[in-house]
Formats: C-alpha cells, structure tokens, sequence
C-alpha cells in the first residue's frame, strides 16, 4: 500500500525495522508457531536389539546416577550410586555395560560436560560406536532417558520410607522390566530374554507345565507255574503275573497231565494222589478239537421194516 503513495530505494527493509521497533506492535505479537517435533524411529525388527541406546545422568539426594535405556528393547540399566559425573566415570560405567551387552552402534546424549570431553569421544571411536549428540538446551530431544530419568526420580520419592537405597533401585528395575510398555505393547524381559519375568505373583498361577501323567506300571518280571502243572520245576512253563496277560488264558489250551508209562504200570498210592505227584508227568497240550455233523443215514429198525 505505501508503493501507491511513496517509493525509494529500500522501502521494505525500512517498513520493517519500523514495526520491529514499535514496542506497542511487540507487545501485541504472537509467538511463533512451535516446530513439529520429530521424534526417534523405533527400530521395530529384533535385529535392532542394542543398537542405539539413550544415556543421561540423574542426580537425586547428592548421589548421581548414570541410566541406560536401548531404544528397541526399552531394557532400563542404572549405575550407581557415583560420586562424579566426569567422563572417567561415565566410560567405566559405561564399560562394564558393554561386556554383558556388547557394543552399540550409536549412543545418544545431551551436550553435558562429560560426553562432550574428548576422552568420551576417543572411547566410543576406538570402539566403533557413533556419539549422537541433541540439541542443545533442549532435553526433549533425548526423551527417551529424560522419561526414564523421572519416572526413576518419582518411585525413590515414593519408597523414601524403605531404608535401603540399593534395594529400592533393584525393586524398582524388577518392577520396571516386567511392565508392557505402550510403545512395544510387551516387556522389555519379554523381548530380550524371550520370556516372562517370574516375580512373586507368579507363584498364584499353578504350574502346569511340570504336571505330567503318572507313568504305567511295569510288567513284573517274576514268573509262576501254571496251575495244574505238577511236575518238577525243569518242566515248569512261566508266564506274566500281569492282569493284562492273565486274561488271555481263556482262549489258549489248558496244559493236561499225562503221566508217563512206568508210571501206569504200578499202584497209586493214597499219598500220591494227596500230593498230587504222579511220578514224572510231562505237559502235553491237547489239540482244538472241532465239532461236525455226522454223514451217516439214519435207517429204521429191522423190526420195522418187516411190519411195513
């Protein structure tokens, strides 16, 4: 609109620093619109496992500690109570990660003093392991720890009334380790150890798996005479005592004592007969014997026919 009116060299940039310094024009002014955020990809394949992890320092009550968090898993480490955060301490804590876990790839921080230190970036590139660095003065960009760093920061508040500091950071991790996260919708002990955590409530569930059924008995490996076999014991058959086999006695042929010639040729004693001993009997068994019609014509009597 000034152009319809007025015109010289550089009239835009001069309307502009005009408004600029209107304090009435930048008491009135909205603030600019927030930037959309972009926030980290989530490595959803299981290949991903402990490839970039988020790391951050937490102070609580004058002791400071070093929290882990790998960006797949969601699987939560806590070192500490330390008693400095310089880089010397960061790389031992960080060492002794690294050899239960093996190396990541990249490992996100803030701008903080220790992992800005040249003896921090010496050790992650003598290992191969790329330092990613957020924004500065801006903690959101390493949500993933930030979230973490409250979230541990509030349960101690909470559990202030326990004694032991150890014990509340290892309650704390159990309880944190075997809670679906809304991001993977599981565990982070159910994507790393490929298994539920087991925990005291696991002890109300029955434990079904161990419950097996009860194995049959074994057939037993003594062995009786026959019934009615009243011969010495070289002649003896043997046979199962299972019910199992017993049963198929009915169809198999009886064992008959037969005694021998010499036998049949004296006197009986009464004794012998009490004893049922007949000399020296032998098993025979007899034959089936089938049953048939018989083909003879029935004629009538003599009698009867000389009548006719």
């Amino acid at each position: 609109m000034s152009r319809s009116y007025v015109f010289w060299p550089k009239l835009d940039i001069a309307i502009e620093e005009t408004v600029k310094s209107c304090r009435q024009c930048v008491n009135i002014k909205s603030s600019p619109p927030a930037a959309p955020l972009t926030p980290w990809i989530w490595p959803a394949k299981a290949a991903k496992q402990w490839q970039r992890i988020h790391v951050d320092f937490a102070a609580y009550e004058g002791n400071h500690y070093l929290v882990v968090v790998d960006a797949h898993l969601k699987w939560p480490e806590v070192i500490g109570p330390m008693k400095s955060t310089t880089a010397g301490s960061a790389i031992n804590a960080l060492r002794g990660i690294f050899d239960r876990y093996s190396l990541p790839e990249q490992v996100v921080s803030d701008n903080g003093p220790p992992f800005q230190s040249v003896k921090y970036d010496d050790f992650l590139k003598q290992n191969g392991i790329q330092r990613v660095l957020v924004s500065p003065y801006h903690p959101a960009s390493n949500g993933q720890a930030e979230r973490f760093v409250q979230t541990f920061k509030n349960y101690l508040k909470m559990s202030s009334a326990q004694s032991c500091l150890l014990q509340r950071i290892q309650n704390f991790l159990l309880s944190y380790r075997g809670t679906p996260h809304s991001t993977t919708d599981c565990s982070s002990v159910k994507l790393f150890l490929q298994r539920e955590l087991r925990t005291r409530l696991s002890l109300v569930k029955p434990d079904t798996a161990s419950d097996s059924p009860p194995s049959p008995p074994l057939l037993s490996k003594r062995s009786e005479p026959i019934p009615g076999n009243l011969g010495s014991s070289t002649d003896t058959q043997v046979f199962p005592t299972s019910s199992t086999c017993t049963s198929s006695t009915e169809s198999t042929p009886t064992a008959a004592v037969v005694p021998q010639p010499e036998s049949m040729d004296r006197n009986i004693g009464p004794s012998e007969l009490a004893q049922g001993t007949l000399g020296n009997p032998s098993i025979v068994t007899s034959p089936t014997i089938k049953l048939r019609r018989s083909s003879r014509t029935i004629k009538p009597p003599k009698r009867l026919i000389e009548q006719i």
